[in-house]
Formats: structure tokens, sequence, C-alpha cells
């Protein structure tokens, strides 16, 4: 387990990897994140681990959503 900020512990987090499960909340509050978490993801679970993403409603949260699919399969 590990729990870091992903703006801030990147390479040590995908370092550690990859993980079976990774978990996240209330972190996309900007545009300009989305495209660093669609990349960070990626590189963090690999191609056989899940990503469980919380998000409040903000219009970021919806930008990333709206392009996962190019990426990921979604459940809601």
């Amino acid at each position: 387990a590990s729990l870091a900020g992903y703006l801030q512990a990147r390479d040590e987090m995908v370092a550690a990897g990859p993980w079976d499960l990774g978990l996240a909340a209330d972190v996309l509050y900007e545009a300009r994140h989305v495209p660093v978490l669609e990349e960070l993801l990626a590189r963090l679970v690999g191609s056989k681990g899940e990503v469980w993403l919380a998000d409040p409603g903000r219009a970021a949260g919806e930008e990333f959503f709206t392009r996962a699919p190019e990426r990921w399969s979604l459940e809601t």
C-alpha cells in the first residue's frame, strides 16, 4: 500500500507498482490535471489493474470521464 499526492510522488508510486488497485478521490480540481492523471493511472496499474475513482462532479472530473473510455473500460 502507498499513500501519496499524485502531483508530488508519481515516480515513487510507479516504481513500486504495478498495483492491482489504484484508489483516488477528489483529485481532479482543474482541467490541466486530466492528462496528468490519465498518464499516471496507466503507469500505476498497467494493463491488468483496476482504478476506483470518486469525483464530486467538478468540470475536470466530467472531462476525465468523457475521455476515459478511450483508454479504460468504465463501470459506474
